[in-house]
């Protein structure tokens, strides 16, 4: 029950069920709490980059 889900996308768009937001703004649904929308999209932009660093090396190439 306290689990928070969240869809993102590589274009750094996301959706966490009542907004969408696309290019750093609000596309669809509404939320005031601007502090919320900044914290989200950089988890999702930092989320991205792990995983495109993790791709580039072969990160689990050694992985057992």
């Amino acid at each position: 029950d306290d689990t928070v889900g969240r869809a993102f996308f590589n274009d750094y768009s996301w959706f966490d069920g009542n907004v969408y937001v696309q290019d750093g703004k609000i596309v669809s649904g509404s939320n005031d709490d601007s502090d919320y929308i900044k914290r989200i999209n950089s988890q999702v932009g930092d989320t991205l980059k792990k995983n495109d660093l993790a791709l580039k090396y072969d990160y689990f190439r050694n992985y057992k």
